[in-house]
């Protein structure tokens, strides 16, 4: 028997292993252009990418009424100085205000190609300083993107030996990712991305800030302590992530059951998204006419095998698989109105 009928025999249906999450979740955020969070739901019909918007975004111009986003893409929450909102066609975007996009597969391409123009089809460096149970993970699953260079640096001597053993086309140099001669020895400055996956958060933040003030435009960093986290992004980090939180979104995705899933979790437990199987009773509506919780938004709505990205002119049915995104202050609310029962 497999390893899945071993795990039954002792009534376990699933293992999770964090650091295989999180290596995951990297891989996600390195191969979305621009992007600092990527999230797939409803089985890969539904992508969220998040975004930090720099000056000239064309996502600033005008008001959100007026942006011209591809068809099946959806602004669903903003974040500025420390505040989650979900936008109205009257808000205006600012420079260094965190975006959430949600929407199908095919438009978030555009989003990518909208908010990162020139970088479709080029070629990555991706720099990844540490060659432990993470970083060799995220090496093997980097080299199945052909459009990717990988560079592993790893301060052990055996474990460089045998991580350029085991991986096909990745470059394996011994150093120390926080020795800032080094990196410069080593253009780690050229990195497209550069991935700081040592397991101690003080070294990882040493060598993510080294890596930022050599000019690499988009760094990742392994953070082992939740209370890290904010600090992390604080003092410039572009994306903070534990394998802790890797762990706990593995385990929500494959919570199901009743008219309520909770799908994720979103900028350390400030929102939620949700999918709902809307109550029998409810009073079929189009979307403008909800009257739904104000930090609410329903982002796609589910039929059959396709997603369904709602303007204001769609109707929410009775028996609706719907996908909502919402504030954590909102959660019961919106739960209580499309299910009739709070998460």
């Amino acid at each position: 028997a497999g390893t899945g009928g071993r795990l039954g025999a002792f009534g376990i249906s699933r293992v999770v292993w964090p650091e295989a999450q999180l290596a995951a979740d990297i891989e996600r955020i390195v191969t979305a252009p621009g992007a600092i969070d990527a999230e797939v739901f409803a089985g890969g019909i539904v992508r969220l990418l998040e975004y930090r918007l720099a000056a000239g975004s064309p996502l600033t111009a005008t008001t959100l009424g007026g942006l011209r986003l591809p068809r099946g893409s959806l602004i669903v929450a903003v974040k500025r100085a420390g505040r989650i909102f979900v936008p109205r066609g009257s808000t205006r975007l600012q420079a260094a205000d965190k975006v959430i996009v949600m929407g199908t597969p095919e438009a978030m391409h555009a989003v990518e190609a909208l908010l990162n123009p020139g970088r479709a089809g080029s070629r990555l460096l991706v720099t990844i300083i540490g060659g432990g149970d993470v970083g060799f993970q995220l090496a093997q699953r980097l080299e199945q993107t052909p459009s990717i260079d990988l560079r592993v640096l790893e301060r052990d001597a055996d474990r460089g030996t045998m991580l350029a053993g085991r991986l096909s086309r990745t470059l394996v140099l011994n150093g120390d990712g926080t020795d800032l001669e080094f990196l410069e020895s080593e253009n780690v400055g050229r990195s497209d991305v550069l991935v700081s996956v040592i397991d101690n958060d003080e070294r990882n933040l040493l060598a993510s800030l080294l890596g930022r003030q050599l000019g690499v435009p988009k760094v990742i960093t392994r953070v082992g302590r939740p209370a890290n986290l904010r600090l992390f992004e604080r003092v410039g980090i572009d994306v903070a992530i534990s394998a802790r939180g890797a762990a706990v979104a593995s385990i929500l995705h494959h919570i199901t059951g009743g008219a309520t899933s909770l799908l994720a979790i979103v900028e350390h437990g400030e929102a939620r998204v949700f999918e709902l199987v809307v109550s029998p009773s409810f009073e079929p509506r189009e979307l403008k006419d909800m009257g739904a919780a104000e930090d609410a938004i329903v982002a796609a709505i589910l039929r059959g095998n396709r997603a369904i990205v709602p303007r204001g002119d769609d109707r929410i049915e009775p028996g609706d698989r719907i996908v909502v995104f919402c504030t954590q202050d909102a959660a019961d609310r919106v739960c209580t109105f499309f299910t009739g029962a709070a998460s």
